[in-house]
């Protein structure tokens, strides 16, 4: 703070502006973010939304609800956009794999849209419609993939979340200004008047063990994109997309090794990075299928 304090001296003496000598306000970066989202024109996201920010190192997910100033869950991930492409250099295997952690993104996000529906205090605040908007480096990233397959991604929250639950659809919030998310959330910020109202204690939770919501996310990955599936992981699925007997049981032993006693995040991050490691075991393309 000291030395802050001197290089706004510095700064007054340089430019002839008067220093001023309050304390910084230190807003969080998804707060900004959700700032410029709330005041955007063209769209609504007042009513609660997802907030998914993949920059090049890292990505978070924050699911918001209406008259909130923060989060009620939110969760970093060691999932940004280097480490999912990483040795990829084939054209036809960074869309597979793009496909893939796309689809383990809106896993997690439907997880958290799950665990606020088995929170009875905040349950009711979900929105019919879940807007999923898109910050950073990997929202300019995901609309390279065709379009009907981005609207396909979002079918991979309905494996985490119950027949009953309140949301029945989503839609994609692009951002006007890629990767500038959070200045543009900071030249709208004010200091509220009300305190944050963010719910403690929800947990990342489903109905399901871990072996059912794993495999459930698979099969639905073979069948909405079966020609990356196929070509990904050959000893899970067939060449329609089909998972095999032999997948199933691979999947239930992988749900053991990395989900048995760990927190369901934290499994999940684990079975994503074995599930990296098995694609392409033969270093073939989707060319050659």
């Amino acid at each position: 703070m000291n030395q802050l304090s001197y290089l706004t001296d510095e700064l007054a003496d340089m430019t002839g502006l008067p220093a001023q000598k309050e304390p910084p306000v230190m807003v969080p970066g998804c707060r900004a973010q959700m700032l410029y989202f709330r005041e955007r024109r063209d769209v609504n996201v007042r009513g609660g939304c997802i907030l998914l920010d993949v920059g090049s190192n890292g990505a978070s997910v924050a699911l918001w609800l209406r008259g909130r100033q923060a989060p009620v869950l939110q969760m970093a991930l060691p999932l940004g956009v280097d480490l999912m492409l990483e040795t990829m250099a084939d054209e036809s295997q960074i869309s597979a794999l793009l496909h893939l952690h796309g689809a383990f993104l809106m896993l997690l996000s439907g997880v958290m849209a799950q665990s606020v529906y088995m929170t009875s205090s905040v349950s009711h605040l979900l929105p019919e419609t879940m807007p999923v908007c898109m910050a950073g480096r990997g929202g300019s990233l995901l609309q390279r993939i065709d379009e009907m397959d981005r609207i396909r991604l979002l079918d991979f929250m309905r494996p985490a979340m119950e027949e009953t639950h309140p949301t029945v659809s989503a839609g994609y919030v692009f951002s006007e200004y890629p990767k500038m998310e959070t200045a543009a959330g900071l030249v709208l910020y004010a200091p509220e008047q009300e305190e944050d109202t963010a719910s403690a204690g929800i947990a990342m939770r489903t109905p399901w063990p871990p072996e059912q919501l794993l495999i459930g996310f698979m099969r639905l990955f073979g069948v909405r994109f079966p020609w990356e599936a196929a070509a990904m992981f050959p000893q899970m699925f067939a060449r329609d997309g089909y998972l095999s007997v032999d997948g199933e049981n691979l999947l239930m032993a992988l749900a053991e090794e990395c989900m048995t006693g760990q927190p369901l995040t934290d499994g999940l991050l684990r079975v994503i990075a074995q599930l990296r490691t098995m694609a392409f075991p033969m270093g073939g393309s989707m060319d050659e299928m």
